[in-house]
């Protein structure tokens, strides 16, 4: 099941449609990125992510929501926002379970 919804704070149907969401695959290259490449003097690709999307990731997998990030390219930047972000996750998950 596809589910587009946009999710609103009063409790209405989007949230209940919202709800049923278990999986969300993302590509990174102009969804989690804006779509620009840098390069250092090495040569190495550099992107950039914005936190919130990251912050928002963090928060999906808390409440259960398994999230997918798909690309078309190998790259090193995007190996590390991955790692990074599953670190952060772990991190989370870990405080929340010891509460």
């Amino acid at each position: 099941m596809i589910c587009f919804a946009r999710v609103s704070c009063d409790g209405g149907p989007a949230n209940e449609r919202a709800a049923s969401v278990r999986l969300l695959v993302l590509d990174v290259d102009g969804v989690l990125t804006d779509g620009r490449l840098y390069f250092s003097a090495r040569g190495e690709e550099m992107k950039s992510f914005h936190v919130r999307d990251g912050s928002a990731l963090v928060r999906l997998l808390a409440a259960g929501v398994q999230v997918a990030v798909i690309s078309g390219r190998q790259s090193r930047a995007n190996a590390t926002a991955a790692s990074k972000l599953r670190a952060v996750a772990e991190s989370a998950a870990a405080r929340c379970c010891a509460r």
